[in-house]
């Protein structure tokens, strides 16, 4: 195998091109079989970024023991706004066996922050468990919570803390993500109004069904900047011709990707 972009993508590319020269196809654009393209590689976190909660609940959090960017995260400065909590920030459709899941039912998150559960619910019936996971992804989530007109995301994550990792996204999300750690998010319940005070007493709730929606967190506020550098690479494709073509239309090719 090899990465796009790395130094053995030019070997195996080469290999594959003077074999396609061998079969007799012809190169596709011009003298050469290879297209090459701009994309993506990696992000790394700049020397700007910054999260503070105010409001009952006074802290600077640090990155990478406290909170995480996500890799996709809309970059720039979010002025401090109330914080909602919206479960597992889940809205999926009634189906003929299966009801309604929505997190956001009767819960107002425009212009706040909504922290939400990372992942899905464990239900024990399997055919609900497989619905909520086709709208669990996290990209999902955010666009979900974009079109309910939240200012940004929090992620309450039990893993991913410590390292920005790269998840292969290559357009930026329409909402500053964030993740935290279970011990943030604790300290915000326990300084708030919240019907639970710790991650695990949510958890309990939330992972098996018995509370789907959410609640605001009172006079809790939160401010971020996202800094985020996206470092570029360049891949390549083999592109060859079958020659010559057939003019038959009943004629068949295959095309390898």
């Amino acid at each position: 195998g090899r990465l796009t972009g790395a130094p053995e993508e030019k070997i195996y590319t080469e290999q594959i091109a003077k074999l396609f020269e061998k079969w007799g196809l012809k190169p596709a654009l011009g003298s050469s079989y290879f297209h090459s393209f701009e994309f993506t590689s990696s992000v790394t976190a700049g020397k700007s970024n910054k999260l503070q909660f105010k409001g009952r609940l006074e802290k600077d959090l640090k990155l990478g023991e406290d909170y995480q960017l996500s890799s996709f995260s809309k970059s720039g400065e979010f002025s401090a706004a109330p914080v909602v909590f919206a479960g597992y920030g889940i809205k999926a459709p009634a189906t003929e066996k299966i009801a309604e899941y929505d997190s956001y039912k009767d819960l107002d998150v425009k212009g706040k922050w909504v922290v939400i559960l990372d992942y899905q619910p464990n239900p024990s019936e399997k055919e609900l468990k497989q619905h909520l996971m086709s709208y669990s992804q996290l990209q999902h989530k955010v666009s979900v919570a974009k079109n309910n007109q939240a200012l940004g995301v929090i992620v309450v994550s039990e893993t991913g803390i410590k390292d920005l990792k790269f998840d292969g996204s290559f357009s930026e999300s329409p909402l500053p993500v964030i993740k935290i750690s279970t011990a943030a998010f604790t300290e915000l319940l326990k300084k708030s109004d919240a019907p639970y005070k710790t991650f695990q007493d949510v958890t309990a709730q939330y992972e098996n069904l018995k509370s789907t929606g959410g609640f605001v967190l009172n006079s809790q506020y939160l401010s971020a900047q996202v800094d985020l550098t996206y470092n570029k690479s360049t891949g390549r494709n083999v592109i060859g011709v079958l020659n010559p073509p057939h003019k038959s239309k009943k004629a068949k090719a295959l095309i390898i990707g």
